[in-house]
């Protein structure tokens, strides 16, 4: 077992490199689609289009990216209370 183990250690010694991990985190969606806010009628700074449009942007520069959400996604606006978790959900799969 123990040889297993050394052999292993090994290979990942012989074959290690130096990688850069690029993490993008969104959390507090709150079912936002749009950049816009339906309780003043204005234009926000939020929304799954607008951070579309900022992903898009950071995968340019790293192509393998890590997109993690920290939670609080579906739940919030009228237009996600309309449609209940899947337009949020198909828009999220297509960044």
């Amino acid at each position: 077992m123990r040889l297993h183990a050394f052999f292993l250690m090994l290979a990942a010694c012989l074959s290690a490199r130096q990688v850069t991990v690029t993490v993008l985190a969104s959390t507090d969606m709150h079912g936002n689609i749009l950049p816009y806010d339906y309780l003043t009628g204005k234009p926000a700074v939020r929304g799954l289009a607008k951070l579309a449009t900022l992903i898009e942007r950071e995968r340019k520069i790293s192509p393998s990216a890590l997109l993690v959400d920290c939670g609080d996604t579906i739940q919030g606006a009228p237009l996600e209370s309309v449609y209940q978790y899947s337009s949020l959900i198909r828009n999220c799969r297509s960044i």
